[in-house]
């Protein structure tokens, strides 16, 4: 049995052993396992203290890619299993994924105990490997420096799509990408025995990215994402200026819409309706007053519609598709030791989805405006495929849908 000014050393040196542990975490852990006198110190009062201990020992922030270096405690996930699958500072790439089975322990919000019993949870590249649809997501806002991009690639695990590798990237050219894919293809080969063949990979409207995968999945169907299609094209309105106009002329809005509304027509009459929407005579009054709109329906052609598109149609058009998930993005510029500890809970509460997945329970709700979404435009396709409205009616009606 201790008293205050023990505990507050022993959980000093905790921190000292151990800085990739977040303080509130560590505190708590050791308030359930260390009898003490009296009523425990509230975090509060050892809070700096504790702060500066961990600002003693924490590793200095690399400032370029020559620099980083993760091993130890920043190499594994919080059940102490391997994390930091490879890790190549000539290519500016590290890879964060489970190889080997895990280990983890369960929390009982209920008692509020920890642990209550261990659960076997298959790695994440075994997961990988049995997933017939992966998403490929990039951010940078959220990237720690000296990297410029975190590539996480997702699973779909009864219905749960969780992240089941992170990469810090350096750069986005096609040999960087390359060399990525190749890291996961031979560390999920070297995991389960079996070769990495998606049947479908779902990623963002990146040439780089999109070349990639097709030479090194060259049997997974590449689909761009829908809601990243809308995003695209939104910034090239953005980029345009025609962002304000677009929020005030009624016949520009009407165009664009129906312009991002494309994904929804069958594909084999999107190449025509394009045709037809850019020569109509309301597009060409707008044209008139807005002489940007034309650029923006070259750029639209040129990319996304007309024969040698670099993404054509059949990439990024869902009238047979389902509405894709989507993907949260992490803190904002952290450094790299922070960013990690977020992974490490990114890790951790992947393990439990795929637990609760694996025990038959239901995929999470998705969020009211997103299952409106989702309802509204299948009712329109159930009236247009039925008879009950006409293509033009159709196309106008998904075109007043808020797709972001």
């Amino acid at each position: 049995m201790v008293d205050r000014a023990d505990f507050r050393n022993i959980v000093t040196d905790d921190v000292r052993m151990e800085p990739a542990v977040p303080n509130a975490q560590r505190m708590e852990q050791r308030r359930q396992h260390q009898r003490l006198q009296g009523a425990p110190p509230g975090f509060l009062s050892v809070r700096s203290v504790m702060g500066r201990a961990r600002a003693a020992v924490m590793p200095p922030v690399p400032a370029a890619i020559e620099d980083v270096l993760i091993e130890d405690q920043w190499a594994e996930t919080w059940a102490r299993d391997q994390f930091l699958l490879h890790q190549d500072n000539d290519w500016g790439i590290a890879v964060f994924a489970t190889e080997a089975v895990a280990f983890f322990s369960v929390f009982c919000a209920l008692c509020r105990s920890w642990p209550i019993g261990d659960v076997i949870v298959e790695a994440n590249l075994l997961r990988l490997r049995s997933a017939d649809t992966v998403y490929m997501d990039a951010t940078f806002k959220s990237c720690p420096r000296p990297y410029s991009q975190i590539f996480t690639v997702l699973g779909d695990v009864h219905g749960f799509v969780v992240p089941v590798v992170h990469m810090l990237m350096s750069q986005r050219t096609i040999g960087h990408y390359r060399e990525a894919l190749r890291c996961i293809k031979d560390t999920t080969r070297r995991a389960s025995g079996h070769t990495w063949r998606p049947q479908k990979v779902v990623c963002d409207f990146e040439q780089a990215l999109v070349a990639a995968v097709e030479t090194e999945l060259p049997r997974a169907r590449v689909c761009g994402c829908f809601f990243h299609f809308t995003q695209a094209l939104w910034r090239r309105v953005q980029s345009l200026g025609l962002a304000p106009a677009f929020r005030d002329d009624r016949r520009l809005k009407e165009v664009i819409r129906k312009v991002m509304a494309l994904g929804h027509l069958p594909l084999p009459v999107v190449g025509n309706n394009f045709e037809l929407l850019a020569q109509h005579r309301r597009t060409r009054r707008a044209q008139r007053d807005h002489p940007e709109l034309q650029d923006f329906l070259q750029y639209v052609g040129n990319t996304y519609v007309h024969r040698g598109a670099a993404f054509p149609p059949a990439m990024w058009n869902v009238f047979r598709r389902n509405m894709e998930q989507r993907t949260n993005n992490h803190v904002h510029h952290p450094s790299l030791w922070t960013f990690l500890r977020h992974l490490k809970d990114q890790q951790q509460l992947t393990e439990e989805k795929v637990e609760q997945a694996d025990l038959g329970d239901a995929p999470p709700t998705r969020r009211r405006k997103w299952r409106e979404l989702k309802a509204r435009l299948q009712r329109l396709k159930g009236q247009y495929t039925t008879g009950r409205r006409n293509l033009s009616s159709y196309w106008w009606a998904v075109s007043r849908t808020n797709f972001f």
